[in-house]
């Protein structure tokens, strides 16, 4: 069969069925935003968001790609294949930033919270996956999910985020309640320590009664918070917090849903 013959043939199919045929190159996916994205440059000059193939995002970013390149084959493609949604926020390429000039660091003494509204589930955990990097070494990364967004002001002023900890140069902490108060129903996994000057992956899965976090693709630290007394409300945000030192962060993604296969929860 001739080329052309082929390609009229494709264009004859009906439009449910070549839809259908499409979406299983590009499966559908969720809307996806990527808070201080990082981007490359591939190898046709074009720019595109730097995730790992370990960050839990990747599987949805790379369908995502996928469909654009499907949708610039032909006006056919397009009309079936509806473009999905996908935002880049605060982007900025670390190639060749310095580390005190990125604008994706969060300065000693500030809190930055993402702000898409969370909605956990008592059962269904919620994901937030992002890099950080320690850029000095005594660099303590702070995670926080809180629904006042409070400020550490020691710990009689309403603070009620619930933090977990990574950092070069320690790691016995974890999970701490109001902010920086030690929770006591904790199981630990591995002492992960971050490394200097490096990205590095974390994972956190959160319910209204449990927690756990990853870093590096290793399970530090899960939490039972209806034994602390500590149950999360239903709403808030996540963010990173600082205590006396800076970091960066990026490619923070949140996914209303649990990692398949491999949520401990």
């Amino acid at each position: 069969m001739s080329e052309e013959a082929t390609e009229l043939r494709l264009l004859d199919v009906p439009s449910e069925l070549l839809a259908s045929i499409l979406r299983q190159a590009a499966p559908a996916t969720p809307p996806l935003t990527i808070h201080n994205a990082s981007v490359a440059d591939d190898r046709s000059g074009s720019r595109r968001p730097g995730l790992t193939e370990q960050h839990p995002a990747y599987p949805i970013l790379l369908a995502k790609v996928t469909e654009v390149a499907l949708r610039s084959v032909c006006t056919q493609f397009r009309a079936v294949l509806p473009l999905s949604q996908a935002r880049l926020l605060n982007v900025d390429s670390h190639r060749n930033a310095p580390r005190r000039e990125t604008p994706h660091r969060v300065r000693a003494g500030t809190n930055v919270w993402l702000p898409e509204d969370v909605v956990l589930s008592d059962d269904t955990p919620t994901v937030l996956a992002y890099e950080v990097r320690a850029d000095n070494s005594q660099s303590e990364c702070i995670g926080a999910f809180s629904s006042s967004r409070v400020r550490w002001a020691g710990g009689g002023a309403g603070e009620d985020a619930l933090t977990w900890y990574a950092a070069p140069h320690r790691h016995d902490f974890t999970f701490r309640t109001r902010m920086y108060e030690f929770l006591h129903h904790i199981a630990r996994h591995n002492r992960v320590r971050l490394p200097h000057a490096q990205w590095a992956l974390v994972r956190v899965e959160l319910t209204t009664t449990r927690a756990a976090y990853w870093v590096g693709g290793q399970l530090v630290a899960e939490a039972d918070l209806t034994r602390e007394g500590t149950r999360r409300a239903t709403l808030g945000w996540f963010g990173m917090v600082t205590y006396t030192s800076a970091y960066s962060w990026r490619n923070a993604v949140i996914l209303q849903r649990p990692v398949s296969g491999e949520s401990h929860m």
